[in-house]
């Protein structure tokens, strides 16, 4: 069956429906307007400063790495992501790095185009910042047997 695929887990392997790369972007989309209403009003409020200051910025990119970090880390899926229908578990006997998935993200996502196009002929719905993160993405119902 074309696009689905085997997903290892920590306790077996199971055949899923990959999580594409245009939702893995609409979840992005939904994550940036939720923390740009989370972070971005109180960041106004308490921090009087100019937004092209690099302090901001750090703020800002650190906030953005909690959530994201903590996010997959402690609830398996971010806003966006339980909104769009998926989480991230970690790989089969693997230790996640889900701060290393949040930087590689962070570069993918600004790739843009370059991510869509040395990407789109993935059909298992592994991508690079999976592999070198030990995580894989799923669909929200899915439950790994005992």
């Amino acid at each position: 069956m074309r696009g689905v695929s085997e997903v290892k887990t920590r306790r077996s392997t199971h055949k899923l429906i990959p999580v594409g790369l245009g939702t893995r972007w609409a979840a992005i989309q939904v994550d940036m307007l939720f923390l740009s209403a989370i972070i971005g009003i109180p960041l106004n409020i308490f921090v009087p400063a100019d937004p092209s200051d690099g302090v901001v910025l750090l703020i800002v990119f650190g906030l953005f790495s909690l959530y994201f970090t903590i996010g997959n880390a402690c609830f398996e899926a971010t806003v966006g992501q339980r909104v769009l229908g998926y989480k991230i578990i970690p790989a089969i006997d693997e230790k996640p790095h889900y701060i290393v998935r949040f930087i590689l993200g962070f570069v993918a996502f600004f790739l843009g185009f370059i991510t869509w196009l040395g990407n789109r002929h993935v059909k298992d719905g592994t991508y690079w910042w999976d592999y070198e993160s030990n995580t894989r993405a799923v669909p929200l119902h899915y439950v790994a047997p005992n």
